[in-house]
């Protein structure tokens, strides 16, 4: 029996759970101090294409909100869980709006600085994850595992303040067979094996 998407979708969010499992272990481990970031910042990319004709439909570059809580193991090391969301909008190549979208990422890695915590200090963090895409005018949403990548630094104002800028890539594990109804007469579905979205934030973050 061919699986549905909202089957897909049920099994998947019954996997949410399983990322509090190493939540609750890196809670339970001492840590030197707790970071929480508030981020603004852009998204761009990210590619369907329409499920009977192959023309592309993109996500509209837009605005995002991240909130990144990190919890320090070493002085120069962190684990992190991060939780990102971006309301945009599905276009064809006329320039046609399709739906809103709304994308949400939930990603649980860590960041390491490459010369420990200074005045500004680079970094590169990672982490996997879930990505979800809900289209407004649809029925279908699409959740699938997720990773990420970024590079940024921190400028260090004091001891408990700095401000935190990185430049993140997601990929998205789908298939071609994929699709999701965005609204009336409209159905998309990602061509290939992965959807790639970037991001660009920059935000205030206080440590405790």
């Amino acid at each position: 029996m061919r699986t549905t998407n909202q089957q897909r979708s049920t099994r998947l969010k019954s996997s949410w759970h399983y990322l509090l499992v190493p939540c609750l272990l890196i809670l339970s481990q001492p840590s030197q101090a707790f970071e929480l970031s508030l981020m603004p910042g852009y998204s761009g990319g990210g590619e369907f294409e329409q499920s009977g004709s192959g023309d592309p439909v993109d996500i509209d570059d837009s605005a995002n909100f991240s909130v990144i809580a990190s919890f320090e193991s070493e002085p120069n090391k962190a684990y992190e869980l991060l939780y990102s969301q971006q309301n945009s909008t599905l276009h064809d190549t006329s320039g046609n709006d399709l739906s809103d979208i709304r994308v949400h990422y939930l990603q649980l890695g860590g960041h390491y600085f490459f010369q420990g915590r200074e005045s500004l200090s680079p970094f590169v963090s990672g982490g996997i994850g879930l990505s979800l895409f809900e289209p407004k005018s649809g029925s279908d949403q699409l959740l699938r595992p997720s990773m990420s990548l970024a590079i940024g630094f921190n400028w260090q104002f004091s001891q408990q303040l700095s401000w935190r800028t990185e430049l993140r890539g997601y990929g998205t594990l789908v298939n071609d067979r994929t699709q999701i109804a965005c609204g009336t007469g409209c159905n998309i579905r990602v061509e290939g094996d992965l959807l790639t979205q970037w991001q660009l934030s920059t935000g205030l973050s206080l440590r405790f």
